[in-house]
């Protein structure tokens, strides 16, 4: 057995521990080795969108709302510079509708947050 392959082993459970500690740095390239270890080299569409998916759905478990959208940009661009931006699997995985309706709820949140928090203020702001 290789020595690397296992160092490079990240198991699920170590993956949701450090997308759920709000004081991690390293939890989005993290989720990229784990996705990639998912995809185990497929290059297929329906492999590649079911482990993003899960990813993703990892981190709006954990209310980290703006790493969805910035992790699935990331994916998109990376299919792209690596397929093609006219390639079947980049277009696949950019016409998806789970995947796009997790980056919308994820976007909902991140300006209803944007919002209750500047209704908060004006709140605030008339009590002083």
């Amino acid at each position: 057995m290789d020595d690397t392959q296992d160092m490079d082993h990240i198991a699920e459970e170590d993956m949701i521990d450090t997308i759920n500690d709000p004081e991690s740095t390293d939890a989005l390239e993290l989720l990229q080795l784990y996705f990639d270890q998912q995809c185990n080299g497929a290059r297929d569409a329906d492999t590649m969108i079911e482990q993003a998916l899960t990813c993703a759905s990892m981190l709006y478990e954990a209310k980290r709302y703006e790493d969805v959208v910035e992790w699935l940009d990331t994916i998109a661009t990376r299919i792209s510079d690596e397929e093609g931006p006219d390639s079947e699997l980049y277009m696949s995985f950019a016409e998806d509708d789970r995947l796009e309706e997790l980056k919308m709820k994820a976007t909902d949140k991140i300006f209803g947050e944007d919002e209750q928090q500047d209704d908060e203020d004006d709140y605030n702001d008339d009590d002083e």
